[in-house]
């Protein structure tokens, strides 16, 4: 009963009455076992915290290029900018243009 009712449901009743039957279908004892993929996984974590572009150092950008193969746009999420333009603008402050 708890996974039932901590499952999302996107069509309610009809959703219910599907997983219920596969429940019973799945089950071979009193119990009911519960279908797979009925308790929905964990939310993703929230995306980072917007970081303030100027207390960024020159040396954590190069690491962070540095890691992610000098792809900007994972480097641009990965330091928690806004966008990809507060990365180019950063990269020219400290002269990585």
């Amino acid at each position: 009963m708890l996974a039932l009712t901590r499952h999302e449901y996107t069509t309610e009743a009809r959703e219910l009455r599907e997983l219920l039957w596969r429940a019973v279908a799945a089950s071979s004892a009193s119990h009911l076992i519960t279908p797979p993929g009925l308790v929905t996984p964990p939310a993703p974590p929230p995306p980072p915290a917007h970081t303030d572009p100027r207390k960024l150092s020159r040396d954590q950008v190069v690491h962070v290029l540095a890691r992610c193969g000098g792809v900007r746009e994972r480097a641009w999420r990965e330091l928690g900018l806004r966008s990809r333009d507060q990365l180019k603008r950063l990269l020219k402050r400290h002269g990585l243009a």
